[in-house]
């Protein structure tokens, strides 16, 4: 028997991922449980949803009060500030704007119902500022009369009621308003909103302290004087406030002015660029593959220039146009197509040949070696990167050669049942979102050295004729290879850090696993080797479960050196594959090692 310490299990790594299930789980059921509470409430009649409503505020905002009390009578008391007052706007401003949101909503419903006129359109960010509105004209003790000495219950009670209405009367009136204003022109627009706000501050400024007088009140000796300045004061410091408030209100109507201008704008260049957008793709539906190129020149400019959504509706496009139609008859000697022979996209080669130029310049993103040896050039800037773009370009068919060395693809990259007829290179390359190469037909060699899968790699039904390389490739998730049809495949010193599944795959040629990782679940069940190749597993790694059981005929395996899990050896299914009496029930020149001894050493991971 031979025997060596072995290796971990994941110590770092399946804590978190224990962690992350966990926070998952709890989001879950916490939504759950609030959509369960929609529903019900949903069932009740109006009146009982807005009166449990308001009870379940008051009860969140008197708990807010009693825990906030203490800390903010510490705080802002000895800074003259009225402690309550603060804690009543703040309370309401947070609390109550999803309750006045949704008692409002159904109020307005309500009453357009009955009426059939008033049009209902407001909905969260106009209730969140109608709350902000009424809590900036102050609390609810200076709502009130200077002489009123209400208790703070009823003042919080007051100003809820307040922004209650306040947001009804926003709801109902809104979209009407909204409509009238929209007929008048910008200026007249911004003017009106202005008077109407100033009407509304003046009313408050009124109501508050009182209009300016043009001279001091008299007063009889000493004391008469004493009123009358005090009076002067309050009135000037009223008329001052006025004052103020128009200044205000004027440039926040400025502002607003300039607001809008830039929005029209902004939609007279959005109007401008699906101009472009269209030109582009009447250039690439010519029939002249010069006109064609042009095209995809113009919208690589316009995703480069304009950004934004602009660029993955480019992409979109250009990879609408790969999987188009694009194969035609060749022409024969009096000029005209040959319908008689096979079609060809070789005529289409220039175009699809500067598609892919374009998309590999916008995926190639900086520096890629940790070690600083390799130094990638990258062609565009950080914001014209097409990086985070989904490319979508199942049942494409390539004829010219494809080179997606060192490209990041961030998002979802589909090739499903596309044909590459030519040598292909996905070489260094990172597949950060879902990958597929489901069905994809390789007719030449393929280079996928170097290549790291971070989520889930489907090449199910995949078909690899030339020769294909995974040598030192990372499949971060789970790799899929079911029904895989491959005539040479190298992965030598690949990792599998997730399952890998070689479930009815056919290797017509070398299969050489030679220094492979599988860290997950590995299964080869009913895979046909060779039988004129050796089944190459020298030095790989089996760190989970294996099987290879339903393997037809009597295929050569070479497993010196391999290293199997000694905790999972009940795991192993090891199928045709002869395993002699003096090697522990292992296949000849395998060893048995303890992983989790060696991954204590290095430091409590197996993902090495």
């Amino acid at each position: 028997m031979a025997e060596e310490p072995g290796e971990p299990s994941d110590g770092m790594t399946q804590p978190s991922r224990e962690k992350q299930q966990w926070e998952k789980k709890l989001s879950q059921k916490c939504k759950a449980v609030w959509r369960r509470c929609k529903e019900w409430m949903g069932g009740l009649p109006l009146f009982a949803a807005i009166a449990i409503w308001a009870v379940l505020g008051i009860i969140v905002v008197l708990v807010v009060m009693a825990v906030a009390w203490p800390i903010v009578k510490a705080v802002m008391v000895g800074n003259g500030f009225p402690s309550y007052d603060i804690i009543c706007i703040g309370v309401l401003a947070i609390c109550g704007a999803r309750l006045c949101e949704y008692c409002g909503r159904n109020i307005a419903r309500l009453i357009k119902s009955a009426s059939g006129k008033v049009a209902v359109c407001l909905k969260d960010p106009i209730c969140w500022a109608s709350v902000m509105i009424a809590a900036s004209y102050g609390s609810a003790y200076s709502m009130l009369p200077p002489s009123s000495s209400w208790p703070w219950i009823w003042r919080v009670l007051l100003l809820g009621l307040c922004v209650f209405v306040l947001s009804v009367v926003l709801r109902l009136l809104w979209r009407p308003a909204k409509e009238r204003m929209g007929k008048l022109p910008l200026f007249v627009a911004i003017a009106t909103w202005v008077v109407l706000a100033a009407a509304l501050l003046a009313v408050l400024v009124k109501w508050w302290g009182g209009w300016p007088t043009t001279s001091p009140a008299s007063g009889a000796g000493v004391g008469g004087a004493t009123k009358a300045s005090a009076g002067t004061n309050q009135n000037n410091g009223a008329f001052e406030a006025v004052k103020s408030a128009l200044t205000a209100v004027a440039g926040i109507g400025g502002v607003a002015y300039l607001v809008i201008k830039y929005r029209t704008e902004q939609r007279e260049k959005d109007r401008i660029v699906d101009t472009k957008v269209q030109d582009a793709i009447n250039q690439l539906g010519s029939d002249k593959a010069s006109t064609r190129i042009a095209g995809v020149y113009a919208l690589t400019d316009i995703a480069d220039r304009y950004k934004d959504s602009y660029r993955q509706r480019v992409v979109d496009i250009l990879c609408g146009y790969l999987r188009s139609d694009r194969e035609t008859y060749p022409l024969g000697e009096d000029g005209k197509p040959a319908t008689g022979l096979p079609r060809s996209g070789d005529a289409d080669k220039a175009v699809e040949s500067t598609i892919l130029s374009m998309f590999v310049a916008h995926l190639k993103k900086g520096p890629r070696d940790e070690n600083g040896d390799v130094t990638l050039r990258q062609q565009v800037r950080n914001d014209q990167l097409w990086c985070d773009c989904d490319f979508d370009l199942h049942g494409a068919e390539f004829h010219d050669i494809t080179d997606f060395a060192d490209c990041v693809f961030e998002k979802e990259a589909n090739f499903r049942f596309a044909k590459f007829t030519n040598i292909s290179r996905f070489s260094g390359a990172k597949f950060t979102g879902k990958t597929s190469f489901t069905g994809v037909e390789f007719k030449v060699g393929v280079d996928f050295r170097n290549t790291d899968f971070v989520g889930v790699a489907q090449f199910s039904g995949a078909e690899f004729t030339g020769k294909t390389s995974f040598a030192k490739a990372k499949f971060e998730g789970k790799a899929i290879f079911n029904r895989l049809n491959v005539a040479e495949i190298n992965t030598r010193s690949t990792k599998f850090l997730g399952d890998a599944i070689f479930r009815n795959a056919e290797f017509t040629g070398m299969a050489n696993f030679a220094g492979a990782e599988f860290t997950g679940k590995t299964s080869f069940n009913e895979t046909i080797f060779a039988r004129d190749e050796y089944a190459y597993f020298v030095g790989a790694e089996f760190r989970a479960s294996a099987a290879f059981s339903g393997i037809p005929g009597q295929p050569s395996f070479r497993f010196e050196k391999c290293k199997f899990n000694k905790i999972s050896r009940d795991d192993y299914e090891w199928g045709p594959i002869p395993i002699p009496g003096d090697n522990d029930g292992l296949p000849a020149g395998a060893v048995w090692k303890d992983f989790r001894e060696e991954d204590d050493k290095d430091g409590g991971t197996t993902n090495r």
